[in-house]
């Protein structure tokens, strides 16, 4: 019998991390009980501290994602976790330093975006904070338009 909202995954992973498949496979089954996980952040989005194979990783879930928001990212525009994988590459293509991603993950039922998330290398940098100074208006300019 044929569904009539079938479930439809995009998955994008770096090559570097192809070993990782069939753990990012089932990410979106493990989320929420992933073991020895540390939450970062609740609230929107669900962020997480956890390690695979002695390295470690953190997941950001697009936890509550809009009924309309559902819809424009499952028919109109990438999701957020696809832009925050792409963009990310773009930026370590451009030597800038951050962290390195790792994988995409888009769970879609009929056109509808039901689950999302952007996996990448844990990094303990301190957050970029564009009020503090550190950067010229030129710099932040440059970057934005990069992106």
């Amino acid at each position: 019998m044929l569904s009539v909202n079938p479930i439809k995954r995009d998955i994008i992973v770096n090559p570097a991390y192809f070993g990782m498949c069939e753990f990012i496979e089932q990410l979106p089954n493990n989320f929420d009980t992933l073991d020895d996980a540390v939450l970062l952040h609740e609230g929107r989005n669900v962020v997480k501290l956890f390690e695979v194979d002695g390295q470690q990783f953190v997941a950001k879930n697009f936890n509550r994602i809009s009924h309309i928001n559902r819809f424009v990212y499952g028919s109109l525009r990438s999701s957020k976790a696809m832009r925050s994988y792409y963009n990310a590459m773009r930026l370590r293509s451009m030597e800038v330093d951050t962290p390195e991603p790792v994988a995409a993950i888009d769970i879609y039922r009929g056109r509808r975006l039901t689950w999302s998330c952007y996996l990448s290398r844990y990094s303990d940098y301190s957050a970029l904070k564009i009020d503090d100074g550190s950067l010229q208006q030129s710099d932040i300019a440059s970057l934005l338009d990069a992106l």
